[in-house]
């Protein structure tokens, strides 16, 4: 049930070596966290050298996200104050156990979206956080116009922490759901205005932001976010808890892809999305030709791939009870009539059958 991205990890050093396909914090992103904390008196050389990370000529290198959450985390917890002072407001928190319990009796994402909102906002004290429903989806809004950030005037900066923060609410979200969320998500927005300004760390997603937002927007299938994922186990959203567990969720989706076939990669783009054989090929860092050549030695084909995950992904949507509109809708076919051909090419019978023949 997992959706999870093509990712391998890398340890930043004064030569870094990062992966194409792996999501990474340009130093010019960071070096204003860095400076603020500096300011505030954080020893920061240490808390990068202990992540083994360090200037190179002066300039600092790339920084690989869950490695930039690392430094986050350790700057909070030198400052006591989740926000790390990009915030006017400290935030030491003390857990609310009744919004946190709210959160354990989650019984589906919708009902984790709504307490996170709930969450997040009594921890900064205002309404920054909202939820967005129409009969197909369900969206969480994270609205920073009225922020108190400290460096209001380093505009860039801003937009950075605020997609940040997206991505740390997208897998605090799907951590508790099990994956749930990733398979549900459709759509992010983000505020930046112009495509050249988009940044690398925006590369976790896996399909290209929309820019120009008035807010940040996570947008989920609403048929899928209802689908109940079981009890949830142990919470910790203090400081300490909310970006380990961010971490800890990146780290996962990383070292499970670390050894996969170029197959089971292929497989996992197309589901992401990236039905383009050129696409697939540059985030693999494959020419067109080797990609081909790696198929073809694992008894695949491109187009094979591409038919074999959108059964299956057909299929798994059935299974979950989910209606043939609602499949339809969440593998872009242009109607139902569309979707219930492809199916009938690729199983022998429409998905109305099948679902008959699973009663």
């Amino acid at each position: 049930m997992e959706h999870k991205r093509v990712l391998i990890p890398a340890k930043a050093t004064s030569e870094p070596s990062i992966a194409t396909d792996m999501p990474i914090v340009a130093a010019i992103d960071f070096e204003a966290c860095i400076m603020q904390a500096k300011r505030d008196g954080v020893d920061i050389e240490s808390i990068l050298q202990r992540h083994r990370y360090q200037r190179g000529h002066d300039v600092y290198p790339p920084l690989p996200l869950v490695d930039y959450f690392r430094v986050e985390r350790d700057i909070a917890r030198a400052l006591d104050d989740l926000t790390a002072h990009l915030s006017t407001r400290k935030l030491t928190y003390k857990t609310g156990e009744f919004i946190l319990n709210e959160i354990k009796k989650s019984e589906n994402l919708v009902d984790a979206m709504q307490s996170l909102s709930k969450y997040f906002n009594m921890m900064h004290g205002d309404a920054y956080n909202s939820i967005s429903q129409t009969d197909k989806t369900i969206t969480f809004i994270i609205d920073d116009a009225d922020f108190p950030y400290a460096m209001p005037e380093d505009s860039s900066f801003i937009q950075f922490i605020g997609e940040c923060v997206q991505i740390k609410t997208h897998c605090l979200l799907d951590s508790l759901c099990d994956g749930l969320a990733s398979t549900a998500l459709q759509r992010v927005g983000i505020k930046r205005s112009k495509v050249h300004e988009a940044k690398e760390h925006l590369s976790f997603w896996p399909r290209p932001p929309q820019i120009g937002k008035n807010a940040y927007t996570l947008t989920y299938n609403l048929a899928i976010a209802q689908h109940s994922f079981g009890q949830l186990g142990r919470i910790d959203l203090s400081s300490e808890g909310v970006l380990t567990r961010v971490i800890n969720h990146l780290e996962d989706n990383w070292a499970s892809m670390r050894l996969r076939s170029c197959s089971d990669q292929v497989r996992e783009l197309v589901e992401q999305g990236y039905w383009n054989q050129t696409q697939v090929g540059e985030a693999l860092n494959l020419s067109t030709a080797t990609l081909r050549r790696r198929l073809s030695e694992e008894g695949e084909t491109f187009r094979g791939l591409i038919k074999q995950s959108r059964l299956g992904r057909a299929m798994q949507l059935l299974d979950m009870g989910q209606s043939v509109q609602t499949v339809s809708d969440a593998l872009d076919y242009s109607d139902v009539r569309a979707f219930s051909r492809a199916f009938k090419r690729w199983k022998g019978m429409s998905p109305s059958h099948y679902l008959s023949e699973r009663k």
